[in-house]
């Protein structure tokens, strides 16, 4: 092999041109674990970004399904149950909750989506607040004497709590990014 700067005769394996000092060729170890590891992170980051993305939409999801199952229903199988959507037991004011949930669900999911990462957290944290919010309200509700113990937990309360916790954790996973 010649020399690219003063064109003499080196060694085949000479990483440094011994007459002038010129870089011959790159490492092939190096350039080979540079190329492995700059690779593998982008994939690793997409895997991840994939997997948020599935975890996001089914907890949005879970969350506009539990608005209209029942939050609450009686325990005695009277028929005795009410949705965020259906007022009922809960109330009409619960269900400008029911919309909220609903309206923050579906914009997480579509960041999530769209792998807008910052604003996908902010509102799923946005969203388990207000799931929060109803599940303090339905405690302090099924706590009043006026129930005398009849009134137990309905579907829709774990589905809203599940699909909020899950929206997050999605939304989570797609911040994540690779070690590398």
């Amino acid at each position: 092999m010649f020399c690219p700067q003063c064109g003499k005769e080196v060694d085949d394996n000479a990483n440094v041109c011994p007459f002038c000092g010129a870089q011959l060729k790159k490492s092939q170890s190096a350039a080979s674990d540079g190329t492995a590891v700059s690779g593998a992170a982008p994939a690793q980051s997409d895997a991840m970004a994939f997997v948020g993305i599935i975890v996001g939409v089914i907890g949005a999801l879970l969350v506009i399904i539990g608005t209209f199952l029942p939050l609450v229903q009686d325990s005695l199988g009277i028929g005795l149950s009410s949705s965020l959507m259906n007022g009922g037991v809960a109330g009409n004011d619960l269900k400008i909750l029911g919309f909220a949930l609903i309206a923050t669900a579906a914009v997480s999911c579509l960041f999530v989506v769209l792998r807008i990462k910052v604003a996908a957290i902010i509102f799923s944290v946005i969203n388990l607040l207000v799931s929060g919010f109803i599940c303090f309200a339905i405690v302090s509700g099924m706590n009043d004497s006026d129930t005398f113990g009849l009134v137990k937990y309905g579907a829709g309360f774990f589905c809203i709590i599940a699909g909020a916790v899950i929206l997050l954790v999605g939304s989570i996973l797609l911040k994540k990014k690779a070690k590398g």
